[in-house]
């Protein structure tokens, strides 16, 4: 018997076998639980929507750079000032140009496609276990 594990009881003489308690955080009580899992489900469902709108605007941008867009068209501008600071990080850190060809658009829609199924879908299953 291990020594940390019996005690003996004052009024009877005789030995109580006690398991230690695992450690736990506070108990939250079930009804505090689904509003969280509410709470985690809307930010899913919102982190979702951000991406395939971002998404759509890497696309249409991509699309847009085919022909030679007037740069002072405000759709031009708002999609530049948009997708640029993103896009400029990914060019910089490419460590190759293929004769004049931009990658980047095609690795942040690689990379909003794994956030979504992985980051969005975790959020998502978490919600629907706690509700």
């Amino acid at each position: 018997m291990t020594p940390g594990l019996a005690k003996e009881t004052l009024s009877t003489g005789k030995r109580a076998e006690t398991c230690p308690k695992p450690i736990r955080g506070p108990e939250v009580p079930k009804k505090d639980m689904f509003v969280f899992g509410n709470f985690l489900g809307a930010i899913a469902s919102i982190l979702d929507i951000v991406l395939s709108l971002y998404m759509w605007i890497i696309i249409i941008r991509a699309i847009i750079s085919w022909v030679n867009p007037d740069p002072y068209n405000p759709i031009v501008r708002f999609l530049v000032s948009v997708t640029e600071p993103v896009l400029y990080q990914i060019r910089r850190r490419l460590p190759f140009a293929m004769g004049g060809i931009d990658f980047s658009p095609i690795i942040v829609i690689l990379a909003i496609i794994f956030i979504k199924r992985f980051l969005v879908q975790s959020l998502a299953q978490m919600a629907m276990q706690m509700g």
